[in-house]
């Protein structure tokens, strides 16, 4: 119980760093020179999001912290996550109403774990809470660069 609100505070504390534009890893790092591809997505059981059009939640973070960043908004803010996705991956998930529609089956999402994979992609170790049961899996979410930051272009279920 614990390290479950010591987790949620930790996201809580990271998102609120976040959406006051301050990068929650401390990474100083040029993001544009960090090369990264776009890739397809071979399952959609989880479809990415974005953020509104407002809000620029890609700048000045690693695509580590962009993926828990990502998360961190969900299931509550889908218009945020739906935000952080291409238009061409909106497109693969279909509609918004069907994103929503996902995450409205899920109680909670806590990210485990982030590792790059490679130039343009993230291993996420995520552990999804529905209805009291928890299920665990690793996907491989696709970035783009988009301006300064990232956008989501492609995610696969890889563990």
């Amino acid at each position: 119980m614990v390290l479950g609100v010591l987790a949620l505070l930790a996201i809580l504390v990271g998102l609120g760093t976040y959406l006051l534009g301050n990068d929650p890893t401390g990474d100083t790092t040029d993001p544009s020179a960090d090369s990264s591809g776009a890739g397809g997505t071979s399952e959609k059981a989880n479809p990415g999001g974005s953020a509104p059009s407002g809000a620029d939640p890609s700048s000045s973070v690693s695509r580590e912290a962009f993926v828990e960043d990502y998360y961190a908004v969900l299931p509550d803010d889908t218009e945020t996550g739906w935000s952080m996705l291409s238009p061409g991956f909106q497109q693969e998930v279909g509609s918004y109403d069907d994103y929503d529609g996902f995450w409205s089956t899920i109680d909670s999402v806590t990210v485990e774990d982030t590792q790059a994979a490679g130039p343009g992609a993230v291993d996420t170790t995520l552990v999804y809470t529905t209805d009291g049961s928890s299920q665990r899996e690793v996907r491989r979410i696709e970035l783009t660069r988009s301006g300064d930051g990232y956008v989501i272009s492609g995610d696969e279920i890889v563990g």
